[in-house]
């Protein structure tokens, strides 16, 4: 056997001897029962981080698909305005012509009952 380290085994519990240059001798007692939660601990942490891994990269998934239908639609009303825009660009360039017309015909209609010189050239 080792001189170094010595293993005693019993039921619920483990014996652990050792040597070293500057020790005589140190037992350490290892229950089994501490191990088994050490390793329930480690796993238990070990699930934590992988749960939250997913979580956080469905939450990201699902976070990016909403964005993603935002983006869509807003684009979609900003398309639907340019498109109204332009129709009342034509709208409103038709209502300035026939306004312009109007107002040049009573300009037109005015300095003709007012001004005799157009009347005497018509007239003559």
């Amino acid at each position: 056997m080792s001189d170094i380290i010595r293993l005693g085994v019993k039921p619920g519990r483990m014996n652990i001897k050792f040597k070293d240059d500057f020790e005589e001798e140190t037992q350490v007692v290892v229950r089994e029962e501490d191990l088994m939660n050490e390793k329930l601990e480690e796993q238990y942490e070990l699930g934590f981080l992988k749960g939250r891994e997913e979580a956080v990269s469905q939450l990201s998934e699902e976070y990016s698909n909403k964005l993603q239908i935002k983006y869509t639609e807003v684009e979609r009303i900003i398309n639907e305005l340019g498109e109204t825009i332009s129709n009342y660009d034509k709208l409103f360039e038709n209502l300035v012509v026939k306004l312009s017309i109007a107002i040049g015909e009573k300009i037109v209609r005015r300095e003709v009952k007012t001004t005799s010189h157009i009347n005497e050239i018509l007239l003559e």
